[in-house]
């Protein structure tokens, strides 16, 4: 869970409570908003071939971290902490390697992090 208040405890100054059960969006449509990587999107399927659906406190967490801000999440086992670290840092991967390939090959670098619009 996030911290149910607004307060400034130091370095981490945005604290919030938020549902662990409300779905928001899925890895795919997060990958067309541009706020990962296509490809990113592409890694976190179902073995089915499914894309990941996140819940509200994942696709908040991912949007701060695409902003490059700081964020801390405690909550129960499986409520899906680990995917709100994973994710964002396989996208930077993937967009650090996809940089240097484009560089290297004179092609457009791909688009920057960027958050969501909602």
């Amino acid at each position: 869970m996030l911290w149910s208040r607004r307060r400034d405890c130091g370095r981490i100054f945005y604290c919030k409570s938020a549902p662990l059960n409300t779905r928001a969006a899925a890895v795919g449509e997060l990958g067309h908003r541009g706020v990962i990587l296509e490809q990113t999107a592409s890694i976190f399927r179902t073995p089915e071939g499914q894309p990941f659906h996140l819940y509200q406190h994942q696709v908040e967490v991912l949007e701060r971290a695409v902003r490059r801000e700081s964020y801390v999440v405690t909550s129960g086992t499986g409520s899906g902490k680990s995917l709100t670290y994973f994710l964002p840092i396989i996208d930077d991967l993937l967009r650090a390697v996809l940089t240097t390939i484009a560089q290297k090959s004179g092609s457009p670098s791909p688009r920057p992090f960027r958050a969501s619009s909602r």
